[in-house]
């Protein structure tokens, strides 16, 4: 698991629902792709366009979703 460009074998605590209700509402994210940004720092739509293609791809999506959600 990645946090913030970095591995970590931390458990991470669940992503709350507004977290994840923020993320979903980006055109391309669903419930799963949502926990993969929230695990990697991600909680806003400014987040995400901070963190880009490279960020996205560090959370563990894969490049396709990554380039549509990154647009």
């Amino acid at each position: 698991m990645f946090i913030h460009g970095r591995e970590s074998n931390l458990p991470m605590a669940k992503p709350s629902k507004k977290v994840i209700d923020a993320l979903t509402a980006i055109p391309g994210v669903g419930e799963a792709t949502a926990k993969k940004m929230a695990g990697a720092g991600m909680k806003t739509k400014a987040d995400v366009a901070k963190a880009g293609l490279k960020g996205l791809k560090a959370a563990g999506i894969g490049a396709g979703t990554a380039t549509k959600i990154a647009k």
